[in-house]
């Protein structure tokens, strides 16, 4: 207790961190989000370790969940892989913004509202990118962005960003250069998210995908993927099959869903046996059966969906969230990142849970119940918990800390700039290892 206080004293003797510093962190913050693994990184944590010994920690944190400051104008080409981008605009659409990830290139097409400004983070609407867009060049695939930005202009969600990817073209199912693990499908969307959130400024908070049939599967599965990311989904006329085992996962994740009753390609009863049990649980879900038997009956409503998600925003900070895990791929969920599993799955959607986490705070008392979780990092806010006293965790009933957890600016950057997310910071990280046995 002693120490904390003493820990407490000198910050408050720190001074805060001024305007120019904070400009300052927030370029670096820019650098390292646009150059995984570069030199960026580390210049980004030597910066941050000189500016926790000289301003005060709350301060430091303030200024980081400002995010990057990003240039002004459009983005700019970029080096990546081995050539330079090669931009194509197509009226308010940039398509060719790229990224690499295992070792492959994958690209991206951004449209940008009416008077968007770097300086004014907007909420992003996110179309994971139909697998009918293989081998169309950027005029033929811009035909796809209009249905995603009339329907989202047509209510509350207007004026937000608009992203499409290409993953789904070249590693989804079907894809041309092979299907892989859906899993790992899920971990290239997460480099996709930290490129574009380095090129421009979106509002962490409101961040929906929607999709249709194909596209509404990965609505479904990004949610259940990185639940944590996302402010809500509005997938249409898509199956429900990856979800049923994965339920929890979708605790706090709004969900607006819109199925025909007669639909030949994907059976109504998915739809309507997930959403009926997700509302059971207690969840937010907004379930429309429409009459007929067309396919694409639910395709027009996607406005009413994206109008119902755009009021909601995410849950940064849950006291208590249960997951069903299936490989590591996918290890970041609120504020706990899994540090690896017993026996990891191969990633892909059929396949029934390697491992569950269960999370919960209540006062200073994080309590974990799991099983096959070797270890985890605990990710702490003062939204969470009070960092200044001692907190307790216990692990499958196992007490495996109790005392104070030392903040760490330098380690807290390196964590947002890996996570892409600079809106639920963390400010203190406790790994800890699973009890024996569990």
């Amino acid at each position: 207790m002693l120490a904390g206080l003493c820990l407490c004293m000198l910050q408050t003797a720190l001074p805060k961190l001024p305007p120019n510093q904070s400009i300052a962190l927030r370029e670096a913050l820019a650098e390292a989000l646009a150059a995984p693994g570069s030199n960026a990184e580390s210049d980004l944590k030597a910066l941050a370790k000189k500016l926790d010994s000289q301003y005060e920690f709350a301060s430091l944190i303030e200024g980081l969940r400002q995010g990057p400051k990003l240039p002004s104008g459009d983005p700019k080409p970029r080096k990546v892989g081995k050539a330079k981008e090669k931009f194509t605009q197509i009226g308010p659409a940039t398509f060719g913004l790229s990224f690499e990830s295992g070792g492959q290139l994958f690209t991206y097409a951004v449209e940008v509202p009416s008077g968007y400004d770097p300086k004014q983070p907007r909420a992003l609407l996110i179309d994971p990118g139909h697998g009918t867009g293989q081998g169309k060049s950027p005029q033929e695939k811009a035909d796809f962005l209009p249905y995603f930005r009339n329907h989202a202009e047509s209510g509350a969600l207007a004026g937000c960003l608009l992203a499409r990817t290409d993953i789904l073209e070249l590693v989804g199912a079907d894809g041309v250069r092979g299907a892989l693990p859906e899993d790992e499908v899920a971990a290239i969307f997460d480099a996709f998210f930290r490129d574009l959130v380095s090129r421009y400024a979106v509002d962490l908070e409101r961040v929906y995908v929607a999709g249709i049939s194909q596209t509404g599967f990965w609505a479904w599965y990004l949610a259940r993927a990185r639940a944590d990311r996302l402010a809500g989904i509005a997938p249409l006329a898509a199956v429900t099959w990856q979800v049923n085992a994965y339920e929890s996962n979708m605790e706090h994740v709004p969900v607006y869903v819109v199925h025909a009753q007669g639909d030949p390609v994907c059976p109504v009863a998915q739809p309507r046996a997930t959403t009926e049990s997700l509302k059971k649980l207690g969840f937010n879900v907004k379930y429309v059966e429409l009459p007929g038997g067309e396919h694409s009956s639910a395709f027009p409503r996607l406005g009413e969906g994206l109008d119902w998600l755009a009021k909601k925003k995410r849950q940064r900070y849950p006291k208590s969230f249960a997951v069903q895990l299936l490989s590591d791929s996918t290890p970041w969920w609120y504020w706990v990142r899994v540090q690896g599993l017993k026996a990891s799955g191969k990633g892909r959607a059929m396949d029934p849970p390697k491992a569950h986490l269960r999370a919960s705070i209540e006062g200073q008392t994080i309590t974990l119940e799991s099983k096959h979780v070797k270890a985890v990092d605990l990710l702490l806010a003062r939204e969470l918990v009070d960092l200044d006293k001692p907190i307790v965790v216990v692990w499958n009933g196992t007490e495996v800390h109790s005392g104070l957890v030392e903040r760490d600016f330098a380690a807290v950057v390196e964590i947002a700039v890996e996570r892409a997310d600079w809106g639920a910071t963390c400010e203190a990280i406790l790994p800890l290892k699973a009890p024996s046995g569990s």
